[in-house]
C-alpha cells in the first residue's frame, strides 16, 4: 500500500487529461427552437447499464479515449428511504481502470438539462446523494492492482444523503439551452430519437450569444436511455495557441438489465482522518520529488 496513493495520484492525472468540457457559448443558427423541450429520465431500475465513450482530439489528431460505465447494481430502504448502488467503471486508454460504488439516495425525478449541467465526463454528478463510497483502482501500465477501499464521508455529505427532504434533480435551466425538434441519431449503440441541446451564454433565452465563433458544445438526449439519458456531445474549442481542440462522446452500449457490481470483496475502511494524513503524505513526497527532479 505505500505506493498506491502515488499511483492514484497518477491516475487522477490522467483521467482527467483531455476530458474538459468546454462551456464556452457556440454560434446558433436562427433554426434553433428555444422553446422548452427538456425531458425527465426514465426512473432507474437494478440491472440498468449505459457505456459511454469520449475521444479527445487536438489539431484533428486522436490524443487519448476513455469509456465510462454506469450501472444500477443494487437497491436498499435504510430507515424508510430509499437507496441505489450506482457503480461508476472509468477505463482509460494508458490502461488505467478506476471503479467507484455509490450508495445514493433515490431522486424523486431527474431533469436532462439538470445531467447536461452537471456532467464533465469524470464520472460522478453533483445532484446524486451519496452515503457510501467504496472504490477500487487498476494499473494495468504499473502492473498493479489495488486494494479495496470504503472512504468515510463528510458528515455533512452523508445528512445531505439521509434528509427527510426528498432529493430531485429537477432544477428549472430551459434558459441555459436552446432545444431542436426531436430526431434521429445513430450512435454506436443504436438509432434513438433524441432533442439537441445547444449551451447559451447568458441566462435568457435570444439575447446575447458568443460571436467568437471559436467554441460549441451540442448535447443529444432521448428518454430511451435509462440512467442518465446521454447519447452524444460534441464539443469543440480553440486555445490561445490557436490549437483546435475536440471532443466526442457517445453512447456505446445501452442496457436495460444485466448491469452488475464488479466489486466483490469486503473493503479496507479508511477514516476521514487518514484520508487526511495520507494526502498530507503524498503532497510532501510530491514536493520532494518536484525538488528533486530541479537539481542539476
Amino acid at each position: 500500500m505505500t505506493n498506491f496513493f502515488h499511483y492514484f495520484k497518477q491516475l487522477g492525472f490522467y483521467l482527467s487529461v483531455g476530458l474538459f468540457l468546454v462551456s464556452c457559448p457556440p454560434v446558433y443558427s436562427a433554426e434553433k427552437n428555444s422553446e422548452n423541450k427538456s425531458f425527465d429520465v426514465r426512473p432507474w431500475a437494478v440491472g440498468q447499464s449505459i457505456t459511454l465513450q469520449t475521444k479527445n482530439f487536438l489539431n484533428g489528431n486522436l490524443q487519448d479515449s476513455q469509456t465510462i460505465t454506469y450501472s444500477v447494481v443494487d437497491e436498499e430502504e435504510v430507515e424508510g428511504k430509499k437507496y441505489f448502488w450506482l457503480e461508476i467503471e472509468k477505463t482509460k486508454s494508458i490502461g488505467a481502470t478506476s471503479i467507484v460504488k455509490l450508495e445514493v439516495r433515490k431522486l424523486s425525478r431527474i431533469d436532462f438539462e439538470n445531467v447536461i449541467n452537471g456532467y464533465s465526463g469524470m464520472g460522478t454528478l453533483p445532484f446524486l446523494k451519496a452515503k457510501r463510497k467504496i472504490q477500487q483502482i487498476n494499473l494495468k501500465f504499473a502492473n498493479r492492482t489495488s486494494a479495496i477501499n470504503e472512504f468515510e464521508l463528510p458528515a455533512e455529505t452523508v445528512d445531505a444523503a439521509t434528509s427527510d427532504t426528498e432529493p430531485s434533480a429537477g432544477k428549472d435551466l430551459s434558459s441555459h439551452y436552446l432545444v431542436s425538434n426531436r430526431h434521429e441519431i445513430s450512435v454506436s449503440a443504436g438509432v434513438f430519437k433524441s432533442f439537441e441541446f445547444d449551451s447559451v451564454v447568458t441566462a435568457t433565452k435570444n439575447t446575447s450569444i458568443s460571436e467568437t465563433g471559436k467554441s460549441k458544445r451540442i448535447v443529444w438526449g432521448s428518454p430511451e436511455v435509462p440512467i442518465l439519458g446521454l447519447v452524444k456531445i460534441q464539443n469543440e474549442w480553440t486555445d490561445s495557441n490557436k490549437a483546435r481542440h475536440r471532443n466526442e462522446t457517445e453512447l456505446v452500449v445501452a442496457k436495460e438489465d444485466g448491469g452488475t457490481s464488479k466489486i466483490k470483496n469486503k473493503p479496507q475502511f479508511i477514516s476521514l482522518m487518514q484520508q487526511r494524513e495520507r494526502k498530507q503524505g503524498n503532497s510532501k513526497k510530491s514536493q520532494v520529488l518536484n525538488s528533486s527532479q530541479g537539481q542539476p
